[in-house]
């Protein structure tokens, strides 16, 4: 299939060595082949570096000088591509055979849209935990500061899009999918949504983040104040405070989840 776009293929890498080879297969397994694949080495080590060199014949492979965060990864990742569109893949989830070109014909379909991802499914080794595809068709603004709708391994853009809405920002670190499509609604950017699981997002590995309430609520406090005047112009404000502070104590334990639950009734 040859529609003429461009994609490059952005891949954070980070201790991911265990499912990496799945990872990068469902790729180089695409139907609508990608221009290129970055993989950005964000664990740089000797042994990171040896394990990456085995794709060098099928990526291009930036290793940092040190750990600087998927942010600032994909970032890097970003603006080391050449083509008009940037597809995005964490190291560990799956893309379905045809994502990629389902994606590409829905965008030709849709010329008003810079932006689309898919339906995905979490999985833990053989077995599909939930699906998820009741999303917005097309994304909007009260949408997108209420709950992050687009996972990134399932999203492509078109790169001057995302370049000009100031890409990931790394102080939003664990919100910064969300974040990211805040700031390319602000940017007027069209977010469509193509509702078939096209990508599988694996939860081993992942609990370990969520479970810390700590740098959770820092990030969705982050967002909340840099957004301040998108969620007073939708009325969301006590709406957000309750979900934040509802998460902080779901996450936590004793007191401290007796607290943040008290404040998240304050607010509703």
């Amino acid at each position: 299939m040859d529609t003429g776009m461009d994609i490059s293929v952005v891949i954070p890498f980070f201790n991911g060595e265990q499912f990496f080879e799945e990872c990068i297969q469902s790729v180089l397994r695409q139907t609508y082949a990608a221009k290129e694949i970055v993989i950005i080495n964000d664990s740089p080590s000797p042994e990171t570096v040896k394990f990456l060199s085995q794709y060098e014949n099928d990526a291009k492979i930036i290793h940092l000088d040190r750990n600087h965060g998927i942010s600032v990864a994909r970032n890097i990742g970003i603006a080391n591509c050449k083509s008009d569109w940037i597809a995005f893949l964490d190291n560990d989830d799956i893309w379905m055979d045809d994502k990629l070109e389902k994606q590409v014909t829905f965008l030709k379909n849709n010329p008003d849209q810079e932006a689309c991802h898919t339906g995905t499914e979490s999985f833990s080794k053989d077995r599909v935990i939930e699906t998820y595809l009741d999303k917005p068709l097309l994304l909007d603004m009260e949408g997108a500061l209420l709950i992050s709708h687009v996972l990134p391994s399932s999203f492509m853009v078109k790169k001057i899009a995302i370049e000009a809405a100031g890409m990931f920002d790394p102080k939003a670190s664990g919100s910064e999918d969300r974040e990211l499509t805040i700031q390319l609604i602000k940017s007027d950017v069209k977010i469509g949504f193509l509702p078939e699981v096209l990508v599988r997002f694996r939860r081993e590995g992942h609990g370990f983040f969520s479970s810390m309430w700590k740098p959770k609520l820092k990030s969705h406090m982050y967002v909340f104040f840099k957004h301040m005047d998108q969620f007073r112009k939708y009325q969301i404000v006590r709406k957000h405070l309750t979900w934040i502070f509802g998460h902080a104590g779901y996450r936590s334990t004793g007191l401290i989840s007796l607290f943040f639950r008290g404040l998240a009734r304050l607010f509703r």
